[in-house]
């Protein structure tokens, strides 16, 4: 189940990652030949736009192949060499995948932040600080967003988040509105990949300065279990896994490394 779960919840996040780079790629006449989800052995293939669609055997990611290169060396031994790409063109190609799992992580924060806000009450007390009133039976919605763990209890602001509070007569509070929660929903995103490429830069920073900052690691197996735990808790759980592996593929595949999207970038920009 713990593999079943890793298949569900990283396949589509391959998808979303290469499908960004195929999109880009059509549109700037890469001509992408094919496009694989999985790699080795072929379990299923069809063609379609130009492109041989397939599923590989091994589920540890996926790839596009183009037609255009940026580079000659690209075309394997013995096959004829290609026509290039002009390079400025590849630096768009390349980051499309990593922006399209950024752009998935903010829309799957935007829902759950708009459903949150929806089912939550807000306030002030007479003093002025800030009333919530939280209506979610979803445990995992409460926790990460809002930071309570009770349902339909009063709770207020304070230094240490919010704490458990007992409504005054002098006390009002509200149901937050359809366009509040909209703009709640559309800066929760861009907030989440802003604080998350920092905490995950820091987290990268320990494993060069820290004896422990290598705990933090975790491979497809940790993540086969991580998925598991997330999908008998239920689809919220599982849809908080997908933005935060979505995030974490996308800022990884950035990181200027020869083998990744990011250094492929970088050699375009400098080409």
């Amino acid at each position: 189940m713990g593999f079943l779960s890793f298949i569900l919840v990283v396949f589509p996040l391959v998808i979303i990652h290469e499908f960004g780079h195929w999109v880009v790629g059509k549109w700037l006449g890469a001509e992408p030949e094919e496009f694989s989800v999985g790699f080795g052995k072929t379990i299923v293939a069809f063609q379609k736009w130009g492109t041989n669609w397939k599923i590989g055997w091994i589920p540890l990611g996926g790839y596009v192949k183009f037609k255009k290169t940026q580079f000659a060396m690209e075309f394997g031994e013995g096959e004829k060499t290609g026509e290039k790409l002009p390079a400025f063109k590849w630096i768009w190609i390349s980051v499309a995948g990593p922006l399209s799992n950024f752009l998935l992580t903010m829309l799957i924060f935007a829902g759950l932040t708009f459903y949150t806000m929806t089912n939550t009450q807000v306030g002030k007390t007479a003093d002025g600080k800030k009333i919530l009133v939280v209506n979610l039976e979803d445990s995992a919605l409460r926790q990460n967003l809002l930071g309570v763990e009770k349902t339909g209890t009063y709770f207020v602001s304070s230094d240490k988040g919010y704490v458990p509070y007992e409504l005054q007569p002098t006390d009002k509070v509200e149901s937050v509105s359809a366009l509040s929660a909209m703009g709640a929903a559309a800066v929760i995103g861009p907030v989440f990949i802003y604080h998350g490429s920092i905490e995950t830069a820091k987290a990268l920073g320990n494993l060069f300065v820290s004896k422990e900052g290598y705990k933090n690691l975790m491979g497809p197996v940790g993540i086969a279990g991580v998925a598991s735990e997330a999908r008998s808790s239920g689809l919220v759980s599982v849809l908080f896994i997908m933005a935060s592996l979505s995030f974490a593929i996308g800022f990884f595949n950035l990181l200027p490394l020869a083998f990744l999207d990011g250094g492929r970038a970088v050699l375009a920009a400098y080409e």
